[in-house]
């Protein structure tokens, strides 16, 4: 919309002779218009343009994933880490149980003239050494409770009861593990997500080589009033309408280039997919070996964890009686600490190695 004014003097001669002269002649017009242009046809690159936009939601989506799954393994490693901790505690403190009673037979012994001197010292020594380790035990369950609860925003002063036990999928299978990686791991979908991209960008620099098709229309409305002149006011106004055909012909060696350019990029994305898929392929492997093996070990210590607590329960009875030297029940009493301390490990191990297969699969989603 546009309005204007105008003052003039004016002096007009005619055909017939006539001269006419007006001073401070006024003149105004108002103009305005509504335009509206609709492209019908672009050379699909609407079509692209509008796939391009789902694609690059998913990607976005995707990247999302990646960060929950990431986070998700992150916490699960964590709390199983803290129910490692809390199981390495629970078996200190039977082992302090055993050296707290083992002092006080010796205590008694001593006082009756049974057991030496050295004997009870020993007894003393083994308890206090025990006492430090509990101690300094607690400190890393109560950093491993810190830790997590950072993770989860949980907070500490809110009673809260763990679990006690780590349990194991032992029936976990690699040729439908490396399918479902294969399908579903979400750096392949990444990947794949960015090559599906490329392949759009080649598309719409095609776009570029078919015409483009416009339709258009438009309401036009003029006024315009003069105290000189023919006309004192004149007032039009009427609809417009009609159709461009726009074809370029100056850029086609710049399209080539960029064509190119486009297509050395989706053989980038290509290659770097299926080094992605190799990397992950043999990552899994590496995974998979490492919860076979842990299992393996996993059986083992459970045997000798038995056989340590077996071995355990005869050298007390037999302690009690006075039939074993205190040295020598030490000696079991380690053995039998360091194999639990060896069977939770080994429980753990076996745990995250499940974990980082659920992740690598697609399928961390599993502990939640």
């Amino acid at each position: 919309m546009r309005k204007s004014n105008s003052v003039v003097d004016t002096r007009q001669e005619f055909a017939s002779g006539t001269v006419q002269e007006r001073d401070n002649a006024k003149s105004n017009s108002l103009n305005g218009s509504i335009n509206l242009e609709w492209t019908v046809f672009d050379g699909f690159a609407m079509f692209v343009g509008y796939d391009k936009v789902k694609e690059l939601s998913e990607l976005g989506k995707l990247n999302t994933r990646m960060t929950l799954e990431n986070l998700a393994s992150r916490i699960a490693t964590e709390y199983y880490n803290l129910i490692r901790q809390i199981q390495l505690i629970n078996s200190l403190h039977y082992g302090l149980k055993l050296s707290k009673e083992r002092l006080a037979i010796a205590s008694e012994k001593y006082k009756i003239g049974s057991f030496s001197r050295l004997e009870y010292l020993q007894a003393q020594g083994d308890f206090n050494a025990d006492s430090s380790r509990y101690l300094r035990q607690e400190e890393t369950v109560n950093a491993s409770k810190i830790l997590l609860s950072k993770t989860l925003a949980y907070n500490l002063n809110i009673p809260k009861t763990w679990q006690d036990t780590i349990l194991i999928n032992k029936d976990l299978d690699i040729e439908l593990l490396l399918k479902k990686t294969l399908d579903n791991n979400t750096g392949l979908l990444i990947a794949n997500q960015s090559k599906l991209l490329s392949e759009l960008d080649i598309k719409l620099i095609r776009s570029r080589y078919y015409p483009s098709l416009s339709l258009n229309s438009g309401f036009n409305y003029t006024n315009s009033e003069s105290q000189s002149g023919f006309l004192l006011s004149n007032q039009t106004t009427g609809w417009t309408y009609g159709a461009s055909l726009t074809f370029n012909i100056f850029n086609r060696f710049d399209n080539h280039r960029q064509i190119r350019n486009a297509r050395i990029e989706n053989e980038n994305r290509e290659l770097e997919l299926q080094n992605l898929k190799q990397e992950i392929t043999n990552e899994l492997n590496q995974i998979w070996n490492v919860y076979t093996s842990s299992l393996r070990v996993l059986s083992l210590e459970t045997s000798n964890l038995e056989w340590a607590r077996e071995n355990l329960d005869i050298a007390m009875t037999k302690y009690r009686l006075g039939s074993l030297a205190g040295i020598e029940m030490r000696e079991i009493q380690k053995n039998y600490l360091d194999a639990s301390s060896r069977y939770i490990e080994a429980r753990y191990l076996a745990k995250i190695a499940e974990i980082n297969l659920k992740q690598i699969s697609g399928e961390i989603q599993d502990y939640f």
